[in-house]
């Protein structure tokens, strides 16, 4: 480990410790600062941290030790000894008062400088300080880069090892890479009014005004700027450029990106959730004619409502416009996706009965969809493969339902035909189609002809494709009994939050009924296993055991992106199960 490595995890052991926002912390930065970082009560966070189940159950695999080396471990229990006898408190607490005053970041561009922050109480920051540096002179000198001491201005002590520059005044211990910075900030400790300062910046004061940084446990904030500087959203635009898929689902931040003057990012952790929350300013006028699609004329639409019939494992609802953003492909991909585009269409309008898919399909479908995925239950009597898949079904709305559900129904029955022709010229099972017609709703299901006695069951056994019509809904499932489910499924309300928020993507995924399925499929993910990595059974079961327990700790993930008249929010919410109600499935 090098010395500069040293310093780091000096930081970052500093940083988990109970602190408090230091409302006087952007007077210490010079005003071409273009990121700050601030932790709230980070101790707490830690203490959750190193307790959580899922940290422990990575403790007993073994994870921790493949991450550090045994003389990497050594060091870290040396400075926590070395703390503890200079102290005389345990680590932790000595860890929390060294830093009870605050941990913050930034980063200035102009001089390419990194600075921390620590304060606390300040004779145990002398005493945590004494210990680090205890550890780290003889280190130094037997490298060959001793370190260098030298008084700066008011009796400021200044230390630097390598290119790590660090001091202290009074309550404040300051580590920098950037000499002149590490000067700034000195200069601003002995005195506030001696340079003009980052607390008047109006970027940072229109983030802070909606989004507080002592709501959360850590928030960061940067200049748009210094995304322009390492050409972030050239390069989101181009990965988007050659990925149809990553396009629909994140195309729209692309536009406010290239607009915002900041972006933050709010992080909220304990037992019961991980939370991570990241923000940009938004403005309709900002939405390209090519991306309109995304959010509705006005940016006025939003996503229909999830639904999550019983066992769902993951459901997404978005609103979307899918017909230009099939048409407006050569605006928004690269020659090779505009080539592939072209092909499909070609293959989709024999499959469509000479219909243009962009136009008369995706054209015939209301702005928005959903997707579902769901775990698969078997009828009694029915075939069951040894793998089994999960059910899904998209489902939509058609703008005139009356003239498209025969066209549609007449298409489906089709493209069974073409399979059957094609499963027999492999030598695959045959799908028979039956009609069923209710009071409300018409259906069209599948479901392939039961093998003969002794006949292994393939993996097609796992599907019954469906279409099911009720009024306006269309339903285009993997399996029957999804379909009927979605039929008397009620949407669940998505919780919008602040007023004047608009939902545009919704997605929901429940661990419970993924580790069901999983386990389901044990065997096969075992051997797969094997196979993959050479592992012994044993080795593979406990890989795959691992990761089951891990998954059955969690209880879901949600991700929203939400907007209003001002600002776009990307969230991301993990939600972590309480102890004594894990089991296995």
């Amino acid at each position: 480990m090098t010395l500069s490595n040293r310093l780091i995890l000096f930081c970052i052991l500093a940083a988990p410790s109970m602190v408090h926002a230091q409302s006087n912390f952007q007077k210490l930065l010079p005003p071409t600062t273009a990121a700050v970082v601030q932790i709230h009560e980070p101790g707490e966070i830690v203490q959750q941290l190193l307790t959580h189940p899922v940290v422990e159950t990575a403790y007993e695999a073994g994870l921790y030790d493949a991450a550090l080396q045994d003389a990497q471990w050594a060091q870290i229990e040396t400075l926590q000894t070395k703390v503890q006898e200079i102290t005389g408190l345990p680590w932790e607490e000595a860890l929390t008062k060294a830093t009870s005053g605050g941990v913050h970041l930034a980063f200035d561009p102009p001089t390419d400088g990194v600075v921390v922050a620590i304060r606390g109480e300040e004779e145990v920051l002398n005493q945590f300080f004494e210990a680090v540096m205890s550890i780290l002179e003889p280190i130094a000198l037997l490298s060959g880069n001793p370190v260098k001491k030298g008084e700066y201005r008011d009796g400021i002590i200044g230390y630097q090892i390598q290119d790590i520059r660090f001091a202290k005044k009074e309550d404040t211990l300051v580590i920098t890479n950037s000499r002149d910075l590490g000067r700034f900030v000195l200069d601003q400790l002995i005195d506030p009014a001696t340079h003009p300062s980052f607390s008047s910046n109006e970027v940072y004061q229109e983030a802070i005004s909606e989004s507080k940084p002592t709501d959360h446990s850590a928030w960061l904030w940067i200049d748009a700027k210094l995304l322009e500087q390492f050409q972030t959203v050239d390069n989101f635009e181009q990965a988007m450029r050659s990925n149809m898929l990553l396009e629909l689902l994140v195309g729209g931040i692309s536009s406010q990106l290239a607009h915002t003057r900041y972006v933050t990012a709010a992080v909220d952790f304990n037992h019961q959730h991980l939370q991570l929350a990241v923000t940009t300013g938004y403005r309709d006028k900002w939405v390209s004619n090519s991306r309109r699609y995304f959010f509705g004329e006005a940016s006025q639409a939003g996503s229909p409502d999830l639904l999550l019939p019983p066992d769902t494992i993951a459901s997404i609802s978005l609103f979307r416009d899918f017909s230009p953003w099939w048409l407006l492909a050569p605006d928004l991909y690269n020659s090779d996706v505009n080539e592939s585009i072209a092909q499909a269409d070609t293959t989709l309008s024999t499959f469509f009965s000479g219909k243009d898919f962009g136009t008369d399909i995706l054209g015939s479908l209301e702005p928005g969809a959903q997707l579902v995925v769901t775990d698969t239950h078997f009828a009694p009597d029915a075939p069951k493969p040894e793998i089994v898949f999960p059910s899904f079904a998209i489902v939509g709305h058609l703008q005139d339902a009356e003239t498209m559900q025969p066209e549609l129904r007449r298409m489906f029955i089709n493209f069974t035909g073409f399979l059957n022709v094609v499963s027999a010229m492999e030598g695959n099972p045959q799908l028979d189609i039956d009609l069923v017609d209710t009071k409300n709703s018409r259906m069209i299901t599948t479901s392939f002809i039961p093998p003969q006695p002794g006949q292994p069951i393939s993996i097609q056994y796992n599907f019954t494709p469906t279409i099911l019509f009720e009024g306006e809904k269309i339903i285009l499932s993997s399996n029957r009994h999804l379909a009927e489910q979605l039929v008397e499924e009620n949407p669940t309300s998505s919780k919008r939050g602040k007023r004047g928020w608009k939902t545009n993507t919704h997605f929901t995924l429940l661990a419970r009924p993924l580790a069901v399925i999983l386990r389901k499929n044990r065997e096969i993910l075992i051997t797969n296993n094997m196979l993959d990595n050479g592992n012994a059974r044993a080795e593979a079961e406990q890989e795959i055991d691992l990761i089951l327990k891990g998954i059955e700790w969690v209880k879901s993930l949600d991700i929203k992106m939400e907007h209003s008249d001002k600002q776009l929010n990307l969230s991301f919410d993990l939600q972590f199960l309480e102890q004594d109600k894990v089991e296995s499935p």
